[in-house]
């Protein structure tokens, strides 16, 4: 049984072993990234003393790259063909690396929703494709309690061409007809939305020019923060001089200032001024009633 080399980037053409996805939300495929993901893609090949193939299998095995996930959280991705000589038959399975049932969901939760499952089995369809007449393995349908979930498992299996018989109305159960791989629909064209194939390499590059440019940002922050601490001694040192610099650099804010508070006081005068002419005219002449008949009193004041 041989099984594939590594790489790491693209050559003529074919996907490297090893390269990075790079997610974000379904909902904002335009936002900031939401995971990194590290795939591998691993394939194992049998064959007989002719070189005939017997039977083969793929697994994408992914892994999430976070500094905070201990252990790393992932999952994988499986598929498998076998050729049976004396039946002349030839069978895959999109879910195992064995003709039989098998299971596939995706790990840490928060990626669910988010295309990761439709990428990795769209992966294992097309690689299966190879066999075009090949009979599929039917897919089971276990009982699913949960509607949100039963209803993104039946979209999700429908979506790549598969027809079920349920046996229930509520469609929590079932089996897939049966079908080949040259009758399976692929999904590029939903993964492509918001996910995008990096190569590793490229990927670590990236990393290490970002990683670059933060230190000489922090660099250059440092620099600038020691020649303000020194700049702040020398003021400390030379209080005069650090006054007579406040001054000079905030001279026209304070004339300005300046000028607004004489022109409010020179103001405030003037009313008190006209007020205090008012009042001397009311107090001037005051009216009084004697016997009935109004008389009008110089007041000396």
């Amino acid at each position: 049984m041989s099984i594939t080399p590594p790489s790491f980037s693209y050559l003529k053409g074919s996907k490297p072993r090893i390269y990075v996805l790079e997610v974000r939300d379904r909902h904002k495929p335009d936002g900031d990234p939401i995971a990194w993901l590290l795939v591998e893609r691993e394939e194992k090949h049998e064959r007989n003393e002719n070189g005939e193939l017997l039977s083969a299998a793929i697994t994408f095995y992914y892994v999430l790259i976070e500094e905070q996930k201990t252990p790393q959280e992932g999952g994988s991705f499986s598929g498998s063909y076998v050729f049976t000589r004396h039946t002349d038959s030839k069978k895959v399975s999109v879910t195992n690396t064995a003709i039989q049932n098998g299971g596939v969901f995706v790990d840490p939760e928060e990626l669910r929703g988010h295309r990761v499952g439709t990428y990795l089995q769209n992966e294992v369809i097309k690689w299966l494709q190879q066999w075009p007449d090949a009979e599929v393995h039917p897919i089971k349908l276990e009982k699913e309690t949960n509607n949100l979930e039963r209803d993104r498992r039946n979209a999700f299996w429908e979506s790549f061409g598969f027809e079920f018989d349920y046996y229930d109305d509520g469609k929590r159960t079932g089996r897939s007809r049966p079908t080949s791989p040259k009758k399976l629909k692929n999904r590029d064209d939903s993964w492509k939305k918001n996910i995008k194939e990096l190569c590793f390499i490229d990927h670590l590059k990236e990393l290490r020019h970002e990683n670059t440019r933060q230190k000489r940002a922090i660099t250059e922050l440092e620099r600038l923060n020691k020649n303000l601490m020194e700049h702040v001694n020398s003021m400390r040192n030379k209080p005069r001089w650090a006054a007579f610099g406040l001054v000079r650099r905030g001279l026209k804010d304070r004339l300005r200032k300046i000028f607004f508070c004489v022109i409010a006081i020179l103001v405030a005068l003037g009313i008190i001024t006209w007020l205090k002419n008012l009042a001397s005219s009311f107090f001037k002449y005051k009216s009084v009633f004697l016997l009935g008949y109004p008389q009008i009193l110089w007041i000396t004041t």
